[in-house]
């Protein structure tokens, strides 16, 4: 059986850190600065990544059972402008925020989209820094029903922004397709 896994762009793949010492988590030669002009915007995007990232993706791309998805804000930009930038992720599909065959709509459209992925597949992996604040913010609201699916068939990675992934979070994410 196919897993989807999810993958956001920014404070994942693209470190928004705050200072050197926020890169200290891989070594310093495989990290990549880089600036992606995005038409639409009419702006250009500042990109801090490691190659040890992309890497450890590549690896987990290749498990047979995983199926890499773009679950970004950035949607065609990121298969379109970043991945050629970052050598990956040009084939992936994008996730996208309108519903389409969820039976429940959740507050962030990205959890509808891995709720979907896990009804269809029994399991997924969501990768995105923003998951713990959402948490939060439903735990505040008294929402806690719009996590009664996240359980042992969901492996939510929420890398810290300033940091991006780690090797324990690449780690976690193979032990768990596995």
């Amino acid at each position: 059986m196919t897993v989807p896994v999810f993958v956001d762009v920014d404070g994942v793949i693209n470190a928004l850190p705050d200072s050197p010492a926020d890169l200290a988590h891989w070594p310093a030669d495989t990290w990549r600065k880089d600036l992606i002009y995005v038409p639409s915007l009419a702006m250009t995007v500042n990109v801090t990544w490691s190659t040890a990232v992309i890497e450890r993706l590549w690896a987990i791309e290749a498990m047979p059972q995983s199926v890499m998805t773009w679950g970004t804000t950035w949607l065609e930009k990121a298969p379109a402008l970043l991945a050629p930038v970052v050598g990956l992720g040009q084939a992936w599909p994008v996730a996208h925020p309108v519903a389409v065959t969820a039976d429940r709509w959740f507050s962030w459209w990205k959890a509808t989209r891995v709720y979907e992925a896990v009804q269809e597949h029994g399991r997924a992996v969501w990768i995105d820094d923003d998951i713990d604040a959402w948490v939060s913010t439903l735990r505040i609201g008294g929402r806690l029903d719009q996590l009664d699916w996240i359980d042992n068939r969901v492996l939510t990675v929420c890398p810290a922004s300033r940091h991006g992934l780690t090797d324990d979070d690449l780690t976690t994410i193979e032990e768990f397709l596995k």
